[in-house]
């Protein structure tokens, strides 16, 4: 009697400890597949159209963006701003100006259904935009370090894991503080 007794209380364990490994397989990481389409078929490969960069921003027109960085004052360029017709990329010029007047100038781009970022372009001062070689796509982290990125990602170029409208909406979103996914927001 206390062999079955103990024979299924191994069994249970056993039983138990795979259940553990088959979820513990489950429980990976999840890790950015650059060429998944997130928004279309587990089948399809997303591709990312080609890009032209914009003109280098200058200082006026340019829309203050809201984060909490005491280091830096970020702006973003509204004629630069624009989503792919393929690939639904919003690209944006964003610059970052340190209390001294710094300028460090960034070209990138969002995916909205993949909450990452490239950056394709850099400049400082009066420019021009530098090429960046080489640059992949990032995950976008809600840190100090990536703060603007997860403010325009979150809160006025995506709305759940699509685009939150056209180049105009997401300019006006911009312009007006407001965010996509407040129903009073729409245009």
């Amino acid at each position: 009697m206390q062999m079955r007794v103990l024979g299924a209380v191994l069994g249970g364990m056993f039983a138990l400890l795979a259940a553990a490994s088959v979820r513990a397989a489950d429980d990976k990481p999840w890790q950015y597949q650059p060429d998944f389409d997130y928004q279309g078929s587990a089948n399809a490969k997303w591709q990312e159209q080609g890009v032209t960069l914009p003109a280098y921003p200058g200082t006026s027109g340019l829309i203050p963006l809201q984060v909490d960085n005491p280091h830096f004052d970020y702006f973003v360029d509204p004629k630069s701003v624009s989503v792919g017709a393929s690939d639904y990329v919003v690209r944006y010029s964003v610059v970052a100006q340190s209390a001294d007047g710094v300028r460090n100038v960034f070209f990138e781009g969002i995916r909205c259904d993949a909450a990452v970022y490239k950056t394709y372009a850099y400049g400082t001062g009066k420019g021009p935009f530098q090429p960046m070689t080489g640059a992949g796509w990032r995950p976008i982290r809600p840190k100090i370090a990536d703060g603007f990125r997860f403010a325009l990602y979150r809160y006025y170029f995506c709305s759940g894991t699509g685009v939150a409208g056209n180049a105009k909406a997401l300019v006006n979103r911009l312009k007006y503080q407001t965010d996509p996914s407040d129903p009073r927001s729409e245009n």
